[in-house]
């Protein structure tokens, strides 16, 4: 229901506004009549009692029992009026922080289009990667991922994706607003996967569609209805036909893959290959980043095949291999495949 705040802002704000008033009313209500006289003195105890010939209903609806029931589910109206609140302010900051001033990057962020910069680097960042051990508290996972984003950046990564399928909004708009702090610095840009309304909330730069979002004629329409013509749209597909319907579409790049054998992928199926990735760059105009199974060992391979640059998890997880992960970035943007 929220993500309609976002796409009809009036009609859906009244809508819940209206929901949680009803929550709230109803919810006093029921904590309230329980303990007064009105209660006891109900007409419909008795009108429930002549036609049941119960004399029993009367002393069990007064009795403490029910009257704590009740009143424990007025309460529990109250606390989803609440839940509800916090959700409703989660969904309408997209309304509200794309108006606030960003913060200016010291260098210009990388352009999406090939013929500035021709290899990209796409960090798709997942803090249970960071995750060094079961006990590991979630703080200390988070403070990790951070640290790998922001060393990412300053090793020159140009696209970041916050990629947290389990997290609610509200914890993934902190997190995004933190990769943003350490990365927008370095000129990156920093997009969410999926949750278009958590990216323009953040203040993000971009949003990641997958093949159960929305899609992205229907998120460029959003984002411009709210102000947000350079907002980046990227898309996740497997085939020369997604990839090409996502182009169609309105998408700024694509990911296409799994490329190579990678465990994270093999629920998409048999890995593409070098072969079949060719021919989606070769017919797709927008740039297109290779995924799946990218080591040190073959990442150039997909861009000798025309890749405008690698997406991947498993290369940029250790933040003490920093010289490593920098001189990897180096080779790449250095390619003149």
């Amino acid at each position: 229901m929220y993500y309609f705040v976002i796409i009809f802002p009036m009609s859906a704000k009244i809508t819940v506004i209206v929901y949680i008033l009803i929550c709230f009313e109803v919810g006093i209500l029921l904590m309230v009549l329980p303990w007064t006289q009105y209660w006891d003195d109900n007409f419909f105890l008795y009108f429930i009692t002549g036609k049941l010939n119960s004399p029993w209903f009367p002393t069990f609806m007064t009795s403490g029992y029910v009257r704590g029931a009740v009143t424990g589910l007025g309460a529990l109206n109250i606390l989803a009026g609440l839940r509800d609140i916090f959700k409703f302010r989660e969904s309408v900051q997209a309304l509200v922080a794309i108006g606030e001033p960003q913060k200016k990057a010291p260098r210009e962020s990388a352009s999406l289009e090939t013929g500035e910069n021709p290899k990209f680097i796409y960090l798709i960042s997942n803090r249970q990667a960071f995750r060094q051990s079961a006990e590991a508290s979630e703080s200390v996972t988070v403070r990790r991922q951070i640290e790998a984003i922001g060393l990412a950046a300053s090793a020159g990564c140009d696209l970041i994706q916050i990629r947290e399928k389990d997290l609610p909004a509200r914890e993934m708009l902190a997190l995004t607003r933190m990769a943003i702090e350490v990365a927008r610095p370095h000129g990156a840009r920093v997009l969410v996967n999926d949750r278009l309304d958590v990216a323009l909330a953040a203040g993000a730069d971009g949003v990641h569609l997958t093949a159960e979002s929305l899609s992205a004629a229907e998120a460029r329409a959003i984002t411009d209805r709210v102000g947000r013509q350079e907002f980046k749209i990227g898309v996740s597909t497997h085939s020369l036909e997604e990839a090409e319907a996502a182009q169609s579409l309105g998408a700024d790049f694509i990911v296409s893959g799994p490329v190579f054998d990678t465990l994270s992928k093999r629920d998409f199926g048999e890995p593409m290959g070098i072969a079949r990735f060719s021919e989606i760059c070769s017919r797709i105009r927008i740039p297109v980043l290779a995924l799946g199974g990218i080591t040190p060992l073959n990442f150039r391979q997909p861009l000798e095949a025309g890749a405008a640059g690698i997406a991947g998890i498993g290369l940029f997880t250790d933040p003490q291999r920093s010289c490593e992960i920098s001189e990897h970035f180096k080779q790449i943007l250095q390619c003149n495949c």
